[in-house]
């Protein structure tokens, strides 16, 4: 059962008329101090993103990357540590929830021997988020601080290398170019073209744990223009941003003939639709070392395996979310076998293959989030709460699409 949620952080910012200019000002600031250097720094993985550690004001914190954002603290670090208020903005997560966040700007963040110096960041409530919570961090690297130097990333060996010139790289071997478009926050924008129709600024988004994910629009013009593919559907909410899960809504998932991007060209890959941000997140680019330039406005990827997305696979159509204390049904598929057998959103689970759920807590969730339960080809037998019955249902992992 993957019980993972597609994470999907801070991607937009909505900027008000009064403030526009001091907030392009603060998202171009920064430097590094150091004039030349190649620095490694070791990762880690949370919920399949990266972790990397951050040193602020001589104290150590623990920070998510995330090249669809700016930096980002908490409101408890930012009391903590010495920051200067510029401006206030309506900040919009990948999930089209906002609120209005200050922007601040930070003395000095060092990471490993690197200093990187007077840098923007948005101090919000990064626990309002469940799934956020559970990562257990302090803050966001973003693409504003990212910008001011050339940075690569080998999954293999949890290694980033942080430098100020590609002289520091070998790039020998399979290697794919992709052009991108930086805001003006820094973040990496692409064009993808899946079946012939082109979506443009598609976010190049470390902070997001999903594969390549395009808008309902996109999905409308394929759907118009193409031969007959396969696709199917979910209702219900199977994604979160830094402020949450997003609205019931309907996701789409269909095997495209081919998708490109730069020099990447993939056969018969599944791609997902929503009403969200339209990303290629760490799914993807785990089977590359991949170098992110901002000199030169491209992504080079080295391949190291084959990008395999070809089939969708699920237990019994459905998945599950924390919410309001209980485990709760979030997302159906449409003709899958959770539907079919009557399971409906928001049944409350009592009990999962005879383990007691029914007084979850955020941190039994969080333990579900970075352990899935693992059924290993076996019946999921479920017990759900509805309308003051105790109801019974088994169920078995199905192909969704292929």
């Amino acid at each position: 059962m993957n019980t993972k949620l597609i994470v999907i952080f801070l991607s937009v910012l909505i900027f008000s008329s009064c403030n526009i200019l001091k907030t392009v000002k603060l998202m171009k600031a920064g430097e590094v101090i150091q004039n030349e250097f190649v620095e490694e720094i070791p990762f880690e993985y949370r919920l399949g993103l990266i972790i990397l550690k951050v040193e602020i004001d001589g104290n150590e914190y623990d920070f998510i990357l995330d090249t669809g954002a700016p930096n980002v603290i908490s409101k408890e670090l930012a009391q903590k540590i010495n920051t200067v208020k510029k401006s206030t903005e309506t900040v919009g997560d990948s999930q089209n929830n906002e609120s209005d966040l200050e922007l601040v700007q930070i003395d000095k963040i060092s990471i490993g021997s690197l200093d990187f110096t007077n840098t923007g960041a948005v101090v919000s409530d990064i626990n309002n988020s469940q799934e956020v919570r559970c990562l257990n961090i302090d803050g966001f690297i973003g693409s504003n601080l990212m910008k001011k130097a050339i940075w690569k990333f080998d999954y293999r060996n949890q290694i980033i290398t942080i430098t100020h010139s590609m002289d520091a790289f070998d790039l020998s071997g399979n290697i794919k170019r992709v052009r991108f478009f930086p805001e003006i926050t820094g973040t990496p924008l692409c064009d993808v073209k899946v079946n012939g129709q082109i979506e443009k600024n598609v976010v190049i988004d470390l902070g997001s744990n999903g594969d390549i994910a395009l808008s309902n629009k996109t999905y409308d013009k394929v759907a118009k223009n193409s031969a007959p593919f396969k696709s199917i559907s979910t209702y219900g909410r199977n994604a979160s941003g830094l402020y949450g899960a997003g609205a019931v809504d309907t996701t789409k998932y269909m095997i495209a003939n081919t998708i490109s991007f730069g020099d990447v060209t993939l056969n018969n890959p599944v791609v997902e639709f929503s009403a969200g941000a339209s990303t290629i997140g760490m799914n993807f680019f785990k089977n590359y070392d991949l170098i992110i330039n901002w000199n030169t406005k491209e992504l080079i990827l080295q391949q190291l395996d084959e990008y395999n997305h070809s089939t969708l696979t699920n237990l019994d159509g459905f998945s599950w979310m924390y919410k309001d204390g209980k485990l709760v049904v979030s997302s159906l598929t449409k003709g899958g076998m959770a539907e079919k057998t009557g399971l409906q959103l928001n049944d409350k689970i009592l009990k999962v293959n005879g383990e007691d759920y029914s007084q979850m807590s955020s941190d039994k969730w969080c333990q579900m989030l970075q352990n899935p339960i693992d059924t290993d080809g076996k019946n999921l037998d479920l017990v759900i709460w509805r309308d003051g019955k105790e109801l019974n249902f088994i169920l078995k992992e199905e192909i969704l699409l292929e």
